[in-house]
Parts: structure tokens; C-alpha cells; sequence
């Protein structure tokens, strides 16, 4: 079936570009159109697709295959590619007219009814079509779209959207999920209004003008978020926000406005919550605590009667029947978020990472982009838990733009917590830092590949100098990693990123450990957590260029997970280029070669940068060392006659071996399966196989050129030597540099007595002055990019508003004067006290118009702005 899908797929028209546009490449040439402007356009519609920032332009509902190219949406479907041919594969175009800005982000909500699609700055939801589209003969399908908190978000002065996701509690799968850059969570409903958001919470602190802190933007800049998760404590209630600078910080509870929510967690929730009162209300049960435990106890327990008071508003909820009882099998049931605890869910964090992360070699640190909260239970993946009492176990991972990633263990878990005073003082567990136990810190190698890269010497003495090995680690600053769940197997995740796609399986620690945890061995624990098992890590495509020193970035990566797909990974590029990866599903039997080999390094166009691939080379010049290993080359096992020999002993089991008709039968289909499985692991082997030679005979040739370049340069080099010319310009050279030295020791000296003369240290007054300057900079301009305090940015949002209001008020005014006229020429005699209410009426309405203007006019008096002319009402 994957052979069908990707000869489907390959050269189909819905992955044909717009011959307008042309997409480059990533590389120092253009780093500057891939490089986050902190300019934000006025145009709002249109943006280049280059940039830093999430990208998810494909998105799969079932078998339909969902492509955003520009502001246009494609479709097609999956399900059938058998028998068609090259002129019958087509797609079709979602009409949304209300979408005319640059889609960045696709995602499906769980019901496969509604798309959420996401720009820099806009947001919309389009109701997708039913499953007979494909019989219609338009090429276009017409599709309802709504506009989502424009008010929020399609304006010149809102923080970017950092990420969008459909909540999966939400009832009727319509509540949506928004990120802004600036730390703003918003909850839509798209059942009840699309445009206000039904619940708000900021994860960044409103800035106080009495503090003097100034923090670095990338430590409130949030650039994604993710829910956690769990089956009896706070998880799924909690959202996690990432800044750019690394830190997380969370938020609980937060609880859809309308949700369906399972009844098993609601009850396993409350006994949680009334286990922790009870504990609470009697310290001395526990005598380790000692009189720490006394002094905390009445916090914890006016903390877990807070708790107590939400969960017990979340039972009221349940129907009062048989199904929802404890213990009967869960079912989700609706129930809307309590609202009787009044204070906001307090902000926890940033976490404390112990141990420290490790730091990458020769890497500057890079920014955060992504994280991911995945939760695996202490049980075998092919057999799982059946009645739900597994351990959860519960991972963080953190990724970075210098290819970095962080795995963490979540080992204290977030609970409720809200701003109140109760919980204010210096001695409740609120003021303690959460905390995460760093696993492993992962390397992908970006920084190791692009600071190997050879730079390009000069051609002569004073020739110019050219690009650096250095330089190269500027392309980082485009780099966005994202991960993608695996659909089948927890504990595999997928990162794609600008130079590739990988592949983190944790199967290999991540199992044994979570059962260690469920049959609470302590030393099997310990055993594992220091014994160095690492993640496996695999690079399923790597789309940078050695010849060119460019990449083509990775712009979406899904997963299939429907009964008609096979198990594979599709990606596509930049450049519109689609890339389907066969992936292995885990099978009893295993395979007599190996299931998960190792890529080879892509070496297809090789210039001397290509020592970057070969093992083992450290040299000071990599120039002067051989592309060859030292090691003779040795050809795989898969095209040699042992491999040959496995694949014919393939074939059917002994009792079906016989000349009667094969009896369809459980264990027969199960053989079929795994003897497929064999057989597909062989081809894919034997494809590596013949790509390792055709590299090895590509490196060879290239080595072979490479001596011969080398030989001639040489040649060249001795000649110029050996010519009278050398001694005269060297002797001149020497001259110019010893000249120079001396005029920097003047400078210097020169320098230094103007610094003595002068007034080095600043009094106190000038030290006065220029902190006033910098808290009235911070006043008008604000901290970071975002700051919604700050005078400019209340300027524009009162500009915003009057722009926003005005049509409307021109409105009444027309409809005003028509009335007048219309009275005009129908007069009608008002009574005395109905013209007293109307005239009293009449005045409060232009008190506050006028308030308003004056408000205005002192606010641009303020800022030393002039106003244009109020436009006049005809009020």
C-alpha cells in the first residue's frame, strides 16, 4: 500500500507551486528573508513564506491529504490510489473568502468537522466538506469560514500568533485554543462566539512601574504551549507555556467553558484532592515532616479546601445515573468550568531544571522553539493496560533552534493553585520553584555539521577573505524545530526542522522505567536513571547540501493514522517537495536483519566538506586529509548470499505447506503479516545497500578529483614562490604591519590622556538624569516587544478602537439626519417632560463623547503628538 501511496502522491498537481512565487533555499545568501522581523508589517493579508516561526501547512482528516499553499487551501484524498493514472489524479480548492492572508499553521479538530487556520496575525476556522466532495464536478468547493478575535489579533499592534490547537475536551471538539506571542492564552468557542475569547489568561506578568527589572524580550516572548496529561491529579487541567529563552511555566486549572469531560477522572480527581485534605489536616500522622509540616499545614489545607470546592462543583455536574456512578466503565459527560472559586488560576514558574541541561560544544545557545508533554503508562505497548491502573509517567521535551534537545521527567506534579492572599506569605509551598529532573540532553549535531564546514581560503596574500566555517552557524537563526506524535506508539516523538527530519524513540528507557515506577523498585529506579541509557536517535532525512552549503527546510511533517494507510511519514518542503518515509511497526518476531539501521550519510555531491561524513577525521586543515577512511571498505550484508539465503527461507508456515486448499486462519494471517514485514525490511535494506555503494563510489571519484585540484595548486603555489615578486611585497607587508603597531600605541596613549584629563566617572545628577531617560523610554516604548502598558501601545489600541468604533457612529449620524428630516417634514409635537428625558439623554451621551476627546487630546499632549481634526458626528 505504500508503494501505491507514494506513486500516487509523486507528481500530483496539489503539490504544484505558484509560478509567481519562488522559494529559495536556506543559506547565507538569504538569511536575511528567513531571519524574524521585529518589525511588524501593516500589511496584515500578505507575508513571504520565508521566515522563523512554527509551520504546519499539512494536515491529514482520515484519508484526505489537506495542503495550504499561500492563502489557498488544497484537498485530496488517499484512500484509493489504486488504478488511477497521471490525468485522473486532481484535487480540489477550498473557497474561503475570508481567508486572504498566509497560512502558516493547519490543524483539524478530533471530529474531522473543522479547520483552524492560523497567519502571523490572524486567525480563522473553516467548516471542512463531507466525504463526497471528490464526485463534484467544480474544482472549487465552497466552504463556510469564520474570522476568529479579530478585534485580538488582525491588527498592526497585536502580538503574532505562537501556536493554535483544538482542545481535545472541548465539547462538540469546537473550542480552540490561541497562543500569542506576548504570553495571551485565549479560549474560543466556536459554538457560542468566535469572535471574544471565552476565557483569558496571561502567562507573562503585567509589567509594575515602580520596578526597576529589565529582562531580556526572549524571557517573555512564548513561542508554544502544550496540556498535559494524566488520569487522577491536576495534569489534564494544566497548560505548560514555553518562552524563547527555555523557561516553562504552567497554569492550573484551566478547563474548557463547555467540556466533555470522562466521569472516571472526575471521580479519581476528587478521591485524589480528599486524600491530600486528609493528609494535610493531620501532620503529626507523618513524623518526618516534623514541625515544618505543622507550620505549613494550615496553608495546605486552606490550598486543598480550594481544590475541594472546585472538584465538588465538577461532581454536582454528573447525571445522577447508573453510567456515571463510581465504578462504573467512564464515559464523557458535559459539564461547564466552575466558577465558584473567583480568583485567577495563579502563573507557576519557571521551572528549575536539576540538574543543570548540558550546554552544546562550540555552540552560543540557541533559542527555544517547541515542546511536546507526552505520558507513558508501565505497560507494554502491544498489550496494554486494559483497566487503566498504570503508571503514568510522565516527559517534557524542549527543543531548541541549535538543534538541542532537553528530556525531562515530570516528577512533581502541577496542582490548582489561584491568586489569592491566602497563599501570599513567605512560608507556603506556592513560593517554591516547580521543578523537572533533566534526564539526557540531546544533540543532533547541527552545530558540529555547520561548524566543520571548510572555509574557503584566499587565493593570494592579499586577496580577499572569504566565508568562514564560522559564518555558517548563522543559519541556525532560521531554524524552528517542531515536533509530531507518533499516532500508534507513546513514546516515539518526531522533530522536523530547516536541515531534516529525526526520530526520537525512547522505548528503550522510557518501558522499563515506567514499570520500575508501577512495581515501585526503587533500585531498578536508581539503576536506570544512572546507568546511561540513552534516547535512540535516527535521521530519517537530511535536506541540507554539502556542495552548496544549503538547506531546504522541512515546512510540515504528519502521520497517518487511519486503517486504510499504511504506517509512514510524509514531509514536505519548502519548495513544495514531498518526501514519504516508510516506517516500521513493532512486531513479536523480529526481523533476521536489522529493523532500524542506521541512514547513511548523504554524500551524493561531494565537495572537501564532505570529511563531515566520514568517521574518525580530526585534523587541524581537513584540506590536506583523505576523503577515505583508514578502514577498508567493506560491502553490506544485504546483497551478499547469507542475506539472500534468509529471504528464501521466507514463505509460508509448515502446516500450510501441503497441496490441499490454505485455510484462512488466525495464525495464518499473523505469519503473513510478519513475513510482509520481513520482506519490506530486506528491500529497504537492500536500497541502503546500493545507495552505501553508489556513495562510496561517488567519494572515491570525488577524492580522486580532489588530489588532482590539490596536485595543480600546488604546482601553482611553488611558481609563485620561487618568483622575485615574493621577497618585495613581503618585505612590504612586514613594513605596513609594524607601521601600524606604532600608530595603535600612539592611539592608545593618546587616548588614555584624554580619559585622564576629562571627567571619566559620571556625578550624580548625570546618573539621575539618564535613568529618568530610561524609565521614560520604558514608559513610551515599554519592555520587550509587547508590552501592553506602555504609552504607545495604549495609543494604538485607542486608535485601534476609535477606527473600529467610527463606521458605526457614522453610521447613527446618517440614520440621525435622516430622522431629522423625515421629522422635518412630518413634525410631531413632543410633550414637555418626553423632550426633558430626551434632551437629559441627549446631554449624558455628549458629556462622554466629549470626555473621550479630551482624553484623547491629553494623551497626544502627553506624548507631544499632534491630532488631526476630529471628524465631526453631526451630533
Amino acid at each position: 500500500m505504500l508503494l501505491d501511496q507514494a506513486e500516487f502522491l509523486r507528481g500530483h498537481p496539489i503539490f504544484a507551486r505558484n509560478p509567481l512565487e519562488t522559494p529559495s533555499d536556506l543559506s547565507l545568501n538569504n538569511l536575511s528573508s528567513f531571519k524574524e522581523s521585529r518589525s511588524l508589517s501593516t500589511n496584515l493579508k500578505h507575508s513571504s513564506r520565508n521566515g522563523v516561526g512554527r509551520r504546519t501547512i499539512m494536515a491529514l482528516r482520515e484519508s484526505d491529504l489537506l495542503l495550504a499553499v499561500g492563502s489557498e487551501i488544497r484537498i485530496t484524498s488517499l484512500s484509493d490510489p489504486r488504478g488511477l493514472n497521471q490525468q485522473q489524479r486532481s484535487y480540489k480548492t477550498l473557497y474561503t473568502p475570508n481567508v486572504e492572508f498566509e497560512i502558516r499553521q493547519l490543524t483539524v479538530n478530533h471530529n474531522g468537522k473543522l479547520l483552524a487556520v492560523a497567519g502571523s496575525h490572524q486567525v480563522a476556522v473553516v467548516s471542512l466538506p463531507r466525504a463526497g466532495y471528490s464526485k463534484l464536478v467544480t474544482s472549487q468547493v465552497d466552504c463556510r469560514t469564520i474570522q476568529v478575535g479579530q478585534f485580538h489579533h488582525a491588527t498592526s499592534s497585536a502580538a503574532p500568533v505562537a501556536k493554535v490547537e483544538w482542545h481535545p475536551w472541548g465539547k462538540s471538539a469546537c473550542t480552540l485554543l490561541v497562543m500569542t506571542v506576548d504570553g495571551t492564552f485565549r479560549e474560543y468557542d466556536m459554538s457560542m462566539d468566535p469572535e471574544e475569547p471565552q476565557q483569558t489568561l496571561s502567562f507573562m506578568p503585567e509589567r509594575s512601574r515602580a520596578s526597576s527589572f529589565r529582562g531580556d524580550s526572549s524571557s517573555r516572548d512564548v513561542v508554544s504551549f502544550c496540556l498535559g496529561n494524566g488520569k487522577a491529579d491536576w495534569g489534564p487541567l494544566t497548560v505548560y507555556a514555553l518562552t524563547k529563552s527555555g523557561d516553562i511555566w504552567a497554569m492550573c486549572p484551566f478547563m474548557p467553558s463547555n467540556a466533555m469531560v470522562p466521569s472516571a477522572y472526575i471521580h479519581a480527581l476528587e478521591y485524589f484532592v480528599r486524600a491530600k485534605e486528609e493528609s494535610a489536616a493531620y501532620p503529626q500522622a507523618h513524623s518526618e515532616l516534623d514541625a515544618s509540616s505543622s507550620r505549613n499545614g494550615p496553608s495546605l489545607s486552606t490550598l486543598y479546601a480550594y481544590q475541594l470546592k472546585y472538584v465538588v462543583s465538577l461532581s454536582k455536574q454528573l447525571p445522577e445515573t447508573p453510567s456515571t456512578l463510581f465504578p462504573s466503565p467512564s464515559r464523557s459527560v458535559p459539564v461547564t468550568a466552575p466558577s465558584i472559586v473567583k480568583p485567577r488560576p495563579v502563573r507557576q514558574g519557571p521551572f528549575l531544571f536539576q540538574p543543570a541541561p548540558r550546554e552544546l560544544d562550540q555552540g552560543q545557545g540557541g533559542s527555544a522553539t517547541d515542546m511536546v508533554y507526552i505520558t507513558v503508562e508501565g505497560t507494554s505497548l502491544l498489550h496494554p493496560d486494559e483497566d487503566g491502573s498504570g503508571e503514568r509517567l510522565g516527559i517534557f521535551a524542549v527543543a531548541f533552534s541549535d538543534g538541542k534537545i532537553d528530556i525531562c521527567l515530570d516528577v512533581e506534579k502541577i496542582e490548582a493553585m489561584w491568586e489569592t492572599s491566602r497563599f501570599s506569605s513567605a512560608d507556603t509551598p506556592t513560593n517554591e520553584l516547580p521543578m523537572v529532573a533533566v534526564y539526557e540532553t540531546i544533540d543532533l549535531g547541527l552545530v558540529s555539521m555547520l561548524s566543520r564546514l571548510p572555509s574557503t581560503q584566499p587565493a593570494s596574500w592579499l586577496g580577499k577573505q572569504q566565508t568562514t566555517s564560522r559564518d555558517h552557524l548563522e543559519l541556525l537563526q532560521a531554524n524552528h524545530p517542531v515536533f509530531v506524535s507518533d499516532p500508534i506508539y507513546q513514546d516515539t516523538i518526531y522533530l522536523y526542522h530547516a536541515f531534516g527530519v529525526h526520530c526520537l524513540n525512547m522505548s528503550c528507557w522510557l518501558q522499563p522505567l515506567a514499570r520500575s515506577l508501577r512495581n515501585d523498585v526503587s533500585l531498578q529506579v536508581e539503576r536506570l536513571v544512572n546507568g546511561g541509557i540513552g534516547t535512540e536517535v535516527t535521521c530519517l532525512l537530511d535536506t541540507f547540501s554539502q556542495e552548496s552549503k544549503s538547506s531546504q527546510p522541512v515546512a510540515s511533517v504528519v502521520l497517518p493514522n487511519d486503517v486504510y494507510l499504511s504506517y509512514s511519514l510524509f514531509a514536505i518542503m519548502n519548495s513544495l517537495d514531498i518526501h514519504i518515509l516508510e516506517l516500521d511497526l513493532r512486531v513479536e518476531a523480529e526481523s533476521p536483519t536489522d529493523n532500524h539501521p542506521q541512514p547513511l550519510p548523504d554524500v551524493s555531491s561531494l565537495p572537501p566538506s564532505v570529511l563531515l561524513s566520514v568517521p574518525g577525521v580530526e585534523a587541524q586543515n581537513p584540506s590536506l586529509v583523505s576523503l577515505l577512511s583508514k578502514e577498508s571498505y567493506d560491502f553490506p550484508r544485504a546483497i551478499s548470499m547469507a542475506a539472500i539465503d534468509d529471504v528464501r527461507k521466507l514463505g509460508l508456515p509448515t502446516s500450510a505447506k501441503t497441496r490441499q486448499e490454505i485455510e484462512i486462519t488466525p495464525e495464518l494471517l499473523r505469519q503473513f503479516v510478519t513475513t510482509v514485514h520481513r520482506f519490506q525490511g530486506h528491500i529497504r535494506d537492500i536500497h541502503m545497500a546500493l545507495h552505501g555503494l553508489q556513495n562510496r563510489l561517488m567519494l572515491q571519484d570525488k577524492e580522486f578529483q580532489r588530489q588532482q585540484e590539490k596536485y595543480v595548486e600546488i604546482v601553482k603555489r611553488t611558481e609563485r614562490l620561487k618568483s622575485s615578486e615574493n621577497d618585495r611585497i613581503k618585505q612590504r607587508f612586514e613594513q605596513t604591519t609594524s607601521q601600524q603597531k606604532r600608530l595603535l600605541g600612539r592611539c592608545d596613549k593618546l587616548l588614555q590622556a584624554f580619559m585622564d584629563t576629562s571627567s571619566p566617572v559620571l556625578n550624580e545628577h548625570e546618573k539621575r538624569w539618564f535613568a529618568e531617560l530610561r524609565r521614560m523610554k520604558a514608559d513610551v516604548l515599554g519592555e520587550g516587544n509587547y508590552d501592553s502598558a506602555s504609552l504607545k501601545a495604549r495609543t494604538e489600541t485607542l486608535s485601534n478602537k476609535l477606527e473600529y468604533y467610527l463606521p458605526s457612529l457614522q453610521e447613527l449620524a446618517k440614520l440621525e439626519e435622516q430622522r431629522r428630516e423625515e421629522a422635518a417634514r412630518n413634525p410631531v409635537v413632543l410633550g414637555r417632560a418626553q423632550e426633558l428625558r430626551i434632551m437629559l439623554r441627549l446631554g449624558e451621551h455628549k458629556k462622554m463623547l466629549s470626555d473621550a476627546v479630551q482624553s484623547v487630546e491629553q494623551l497626544a499632549q502627553r506624548m507631544n503628538v499632534d491630532l488631526e481634526c476630529v471628524p465631526n458626528l453631526g451630533l
